[in-house]
C-alpha cells in the first residue's frame, strides 16, 4: 500500500496545472462535494495538494482554498497555477485566524455541497478518494467518513500513530494508519482521558468527509482554539452517530517539523496541547454524565458548538464561480 501511495503521488506530481484545470463550473446538485483547504505558508506543498483535489475522479466539486494571511506567496501561487479552474475559489484573509475558524466560516457562509470534505494543505488526496468515500457513505449509512492513511516524512519526523516501526524508502520514512469504523458511544461514560490518550485516535481529520447537515447540527469546530478541535468535534459527534473509515489508503499525510502537531509550542507534548486536552476532557466527562443520567437533551447541547468564525476578515477573493 505504501508503494501504491507513492506511485499515486508521483503520477499526480508529474501533471502540469493545465492537466487538472476544469472549465466546467460546479453543479449545485445532490452529488456536489465542497472541499475546504485552509493554508498557511504552504508554498512547499500546495501544488501537489491542489493537483490531487482537482484530479479527483469525482469531478463535481467546489474547492475553497483559503489562505490564512501567509507570509509566503501561497495565495498568489495557487491563483497563478490553478486560478483558471472554474471549481476553485481562492481567498486570502486579512489576518491569521487558524484553520478551525476558516472551516466554520466556509461551512456557515459558502459551501453548497451535500458533502463537505476536509483537506490539509500539506497532505495529498489520492484521485479516487472522494468518489469512494461518497459511495461508501451512501452504501453503509455513514454521515461521517475518513479513510486509511499513508504517512510520510522527509525530515526525520517519526509517526505517532499507525504500524510500527516506520519503513524507510530512500530518504523518507513511511507507515500506514488503518483507522477502523467507530460506533457511537451512546449514553456510556467509559471513555476517560479522551484527549490525553493517543490510542483514542478516531480518524485523520484531513481525510474526512461529512454531510454538511451534520456539521451544522453540531455547530462545527471550536473556533476559539487553534489545536485539538478536530478531535473534539469527532468525539462530540460520536455521542450520537457512527463514524466510518473506508478500509483503503486514499490519503497521504505529510509529517514535518513545522506542522502544528510537531511544533514545540503546539505539538503533542506542548503545554498548550495538554491544557486544551484537559479542558476538553472536562467537557466530555460532563457530557458523559449527562448522557448516563438520561439527560440526552443536555448532552446534545453540550455537544453543540456555535460555528464561531468572528475573527475572519477577507482581503481578496478570486473565484471561478460566485459562491
Amino acid at each position: 500500500m505504501i508503494a501504491r501511495s507513492l506511485a499515486s503521488m508521483a503520477s499526480i506530481d508529474r501533471l502540469r496545472p493545465e492537466d487538472v484545470v476544469s472549465r466546467v463550473a460546479p453543479n449545485p446538485g445532490a452529488d456536489l462535494v465542497s472541499v475546504i483547504i485552509p493554508m498557511w505558508n504552504a508554498r512547499g506543498w500546495i501544488d501537489l495538494c491542489v493537483k490531487g483535489v482537482l484530479a479527483q475522479t469525482h469531478t463535481n466539486l467546489e474547492v475553497f482554498c483559503i489562505d490564512d494571511c501567509s507570509d509566503d506567496d501561497s495565495y498568489r501561487r495557487v491563483i497563478e497555477r490553478f486560478g483558471a479552474d472554474r471549481r476553485l475559489c481562492t481567498i486570502r484573509l486579512r489576518r491569521t485566524v487558524g484553520s478551525y475558524q476558516i472551516k466554520n466560516w466556509a461551512i456557515a457562509t459558502m459551501v453548497r455541497g451535500r458533502f463537505v470534505a476536509m483537506q490539509d494543505a500539506d497532505d495529498f488526496s489520492h484521485p479516487a478518494r472522494l468518489a469512494v468515500q461518497v459511495r461508501w457513505m451512501q452504501e453503509h449509512g455513514f454521515r461521517v467518513c475518513g479513510t486509511w492513511v499513508h504517512q510520510f516524512s522527509a525530515d526525520g519526523t517519526r509517526p505517532v500513530y499507525g504500524t510500527q516501526p516506520a519503513l524507510r524508502r530512500g530518504a523518507q520514512l513511511h507507515n500506514l494508519v488503518p483507522y477502523p469504523p467507530v460506533r457511537n458511544v451512546g449514553p456510556r461514560d467509559d471513555y476517560p482521558g479522551l484527549f490525553g490518550e493517543r490510542r483514542f485516535a478516531l480518524a485523520k481529520h484531513g481525510s474526512q468527509i461529512f454531510e454538511c447537515a451534520v456539521l451544522r447540527e453540531f455547530g462545527g469546530f471550536d473556533g476559539r482554539t487553534a489545536i485539538v478541535a478536530d478531535t473534539d468535534l469527532n468525539w462530540r459527534m460520536l455521542r450520537f452517530i457512527d463514524m466510518g473509515n473506508v478500509p483503503r489508503v486514499l490519503y497521504s499525510r505529510r509529517l514535518h517539523a513545522t506542522s502544528l502537531t510537531q511544533h514545540p509550542d503546539t505539538g503533542y507534548d506542548s503545554m498548550a496541547r495538554r491544557t486544551q486536552r484537559a479542558r476538553y476532557d472536562e467537557l466530555h466527562e460532563e457530557i458523559g454524565r449527562s448522557m448516563a443520567s438520561g439527560d440526552v437533551g443536555r448532552g446534545r447541547t453540550l455537544c453543540t458548538q456555535d460555528l464561531y468564525h468572528g475573527d475572519v476578515e477577507v482581503e481578496d477573493v478570486r473565484a471561478g464561480w460566485i459562491p
